[in-house]
């Protein structure tokens, strides 16, 4: 005999005279569901505990007692000489229902069903749950999916609720069937270790997915909703705590809409990726898509980040790296109209075929800022920034920067087809150098601020109502040259070098410099 904690004392099984029982299956054949409601517990020593019924499984308030091993499935038990080899898995739902299920007494816990619905809380230390037409082994560990047989898919492989959740240190979700995805409303979460969650079809979520260590999701599609959160190395108060890596992979399409967090890396793939109105924050941020990266709205800080798209769109977004190496980002459009990109590290370079920066911001504290554009619009009060004192270096074939503004602590170098600065264009730097086939300043206003030489050479430069300030020698070279009611000013101790090979136009113009002026003109 042997005490338990429901039936107190219970006499031994005389027909496990020889041994104790290491596995109990309670196996039901029955066109209607078992129903648990209650606690199961094993007299004597530890067991694995196994309820199966291929009509399925509901638990409501269910729990076990000295059992090293609880599984629910609703698969049929394969035996072989007497021992179980695995499990063939049909149809059937397991359920936990509104009082839930505590399994966190068990060394592991498993759920195998054709789907699983859960509406309470699910407690366990190391949880699997696989779903879908399967052969599965009597370990868990390896899972044959088996061939379509025309048999109508459920609409979820995994429901979670909003006021149900799954807690474990470690959580382990597969499930098998193409097209079939998984909502979940409530909480998956992990409080030690990790969770890993596979699907064949689009993941639903507008819950909380979270690990204490690292969160993996792959499927076909994955749809976070805006107040939903994906996170890893976070605690059960939402507080950093260890080293934990978000891993997000999709066949068709990602979104994230939420919160996206990750005390280490934060991983993205898929053929589209959209963060929009989303908090992303990690150590190290990766995204590879061969389609649109999609940021509009969103906040997306680490310390390193590394995009690979060919269309990236951060409108009114925030894309900010905060740690010190070079930011890279090579892209064929770049539309970042009323966006923020900022790099707090040494070296930020951009290359794209199209740059929208109409009321926006690129900006870069360290040392340089390197931008290969072929078009672009930096009009409307947007802004190019290099705080450090390095260089700016534009390189493009049109710039369209009417209203915009080129500000550099250091060295601005532009090399351009036609350069557009007029509407009150801003550009200043401690030294300018310009080249341009076209450079029209109408009304636009250029300060260099160091006393090196500030020198603009161009076809065609039209200055008309502008402002052109040197701090030192101002040089100019020019074809032709429009400064009709505009200013050409060098420094009260510089020099002003003028060369135009074909006209010049200063009616009401002004030219100044506070020690000589050379000019050389054909007309």
């Amino acid at each position: 005999a042997v005490q338990t904690q429901l039936g107190g004392m219970v006499a031994g099984n005389p027909w496990l005279a020889k041994a104790e029982a290491k596995i109990i299956l309670n196996e039901v054949n029955s066109v209607g569901a078992s129903k648990l409601n209650g606690w199961i517990e094993v007299a004597g020593q530890k067991a694995d505990v196994i309820i199966a019924n291929p009509a399925g499984i509901t638990c409501n308030g269910c729990g076990f007692i000295n059992a090293h091993r609880a599984t629910l499935t609703t698969g049929q038990a394969m035996m072989e000489q007497g021992r179980l080899k695995g499990f063939d898995i049909e149809r059937g739902e397991v359920r936990i229902e509104d009082l839930g299920l505590d399994s966190s007494q068990q060394n592991y816990t498993d759920i195998i069903a054709r789907s699983v619905v859960i509406n309470g809380k699910l407690h366990a230390k190391d949880l699997k749950v696989t779903t879908g037409r399967n052969i599965v082994d009597a370990a868990h560990q390896n899972i044959e999916k088996k061939s379509a047989d025309g048999s109508k898919n459920p609409s979820f492989t995994l429901d979670v609720a909003a006021l149900g959740g799954m807690y474990a240190n470690k959580i382990v979700l597969v499930g098998t069937e193409f097209g079939v995805g998984v909502r979940n409303a409530g909480h998956i979460g992990a409080t030690a270790g990790e969770v890993r969650l596979t699907v064949g079809g689009q993941i639903e979520n507008s819950g909380t997915i979270a690990a204490r260590s690292n969160t993996t999701i792959k499927a076909e599609s994955i749809q976070s909703a805006k107040g939903s959160i994906l996170a890893a190395g976070i605690d059960s108060k939402g507080k950093a705590s260890l080293p934990g890596s978000l891993t997000l992979t999709a066949e068709q399409h990602i979104q994230a809409n939420g919160q996206n967090l990750a005390t280490n890396t934060i991983e993205v793939q898929s053929k589209t990726i959209d963060l929009s109105d989303s908090k992303t924050t990690a150590d190290r941020f990766t995204a590879k898509t061969p389609g649109q990266f999609n940021n509009d709205g969103g906040t997306l800080v680490a310390r390193e980040i590394n995009l690979t798209t060919p269309d990236l769109s951060n409108k009114q977004g925030k894309i900010n790296q905060t740690g010190k190496g070079e930011l890279v980002l090579n892209t064929q459009k770049l539309n970042n109209h009323s966006g923020t990109l900022l790099n707090e590290g040494k070296h930020l370079a951009i290359t794209t075929n199209n740059l929208d920066n109409r009321h926006g911001k690129i900006a870069n504290n360290g040392d340089d800022l390197n931008l290969t554009v072929h078009e672009a619009s930096n009009t409307e009060g947007g802004t190019i920034q290099l705080t450090g004192k390095g260089k700016l270096s534009l390189n493009t074939h049109q710039w369209i920067g009417d209203g915009g503004k080129l500000l550099s602590n250091g060295e601005l170098v532009v090399q351009a087809h036609n350069l557009q600065l007029n509407k009150e264009a801003v550009t200043t730097a401690d030294k300018i150098t310009i080249k341009a086939d076209t450079l029209s300043h109408q009304s636009g206003v250029m300060q260099q601020q160091g006393k090196d030489k500030m020198s603009l050479t161009a076809n065609t430069l039209d200055n008309q109502n502008g402002e052109i300030k040197g701090n030192g020698n101002l040089k100019i070279d020019a074809t032709t040259l429009d400064n009709s009611k505009g200013k050409i000013i060098a420094a009260k101790q510089g020099n002003l070098e003028l060369t135009v090979d074909d006209a010049l136009n200063n009616q009401d113009g002004h030219l100044e410099a506070g020690q000589n002026i050379q000019l050389t003109a054909t007309q």
